[in-house]
């Protein structure tokens, strides 16, 4: 189990905002930018096809209770049922519609089991936006077939339990897609979605953000994308960047 204690700079990432060492899309090196923005246009469509859409739903909505004032909006960026990643150690991606000033624990626990692999706490809060959890910079590998759980939690009142705002998600280790020779950029991210690697797309898609952060079709794609989930809110984020809406 890693258990950490640290403050934004050694555990998060914040999309578009400094956050610490790298930005979210820097949690994995970015693709390899284009020769020319005309020869890197992004799909005009992405489509996730859940590999299993008979599945338990499993991901839970953030919910605060007990307070007039809900305070921020919290959602994973993780589909409605256990998403799929071909990464031994995938980013896991997690939005805050505003600034949170309190503490902010995340936690990712293996299937049947009583301690977590990973469990951290931000002390200082976060900024608003999308931020990315690099598994790999804690060394925590994901089992093939198994089924994780992973979770953020905002504690509003230390000395009340009940006001804390969570959600979860689960995801579970399946082999390598047999993705075409030489797909790349846009076909790449549309063949993950397609062959239902959620984690993957929405990593491909955070980091495509990051090498051309010029071009909002990539935003575009990544808030599509969320929508077919019913991720609406960070959806609205992406675009309103993008000056979409």
């Amino acid at each position: 189990m890693c258990r950490l204690l640290a403050g934004l700079a050694a555990c998060g990432w914040l999309l578009g905002v400094p956050a610490g060492p790298v930005s979210a899309e820097e949690a994995k090196p970015p693709p390899a930018p284009a020769k020319k923005a005309a020869e890197h246009e992004p799909a005009k469509t992405v489509q996730y096809r859940p590999p299993d859409w008979k599945a338990p739903k499993t991901r839970v909505a953030a919910a605060t209770r007990g307070l007039e004032d809900p305070g921020p909006y919290l959602t994973l960026l993780v589909p409605e049922r256990t998403g799929y990643t071909s990464e031994a150690s995938p980013t896991l991606y997690w939005y805050v519609s505003e600034r949170f000033a309190g503490p902010v624990q995340v936690t990712l626990l293996k299937e049947r089991a009583i301690e977590p692999v990973l469990e951290m706490r931000l002390e200082h809060g976060v900024e608003a936006g999308v931020h990315a959890i690099p598994l790999r910079a804690y060394k925590v590998v994901l089992e093939p077939g198994v089924d994780y759980e992973w979770s953020v939690t905002l504690t509003v009142d230390p000395n009340r339990p009940s006001t804390d705002s969570f959600a979860s998600g689960t995801i579970r280790r399946v082999p390598q897609a047999a993705l075409p020779r030489a797909v790349a950029g846009a076909d790449e991210l549309a063949a993950l979605a397609a062959h239902g690697l959620w984690y993957d797309a929405v990593d491909l898609s955070s980091r495509l953000i990051q090498a051309h952060p010029e071009d909002v079709a990539w935003r575009e794609l990544r808030a599509e994308l969320l929508e077919q989930e019913g991720l609406e809110e960070p959806a609205a984020w992406d675009r309103t960047l993008a000056g979409l809406q």
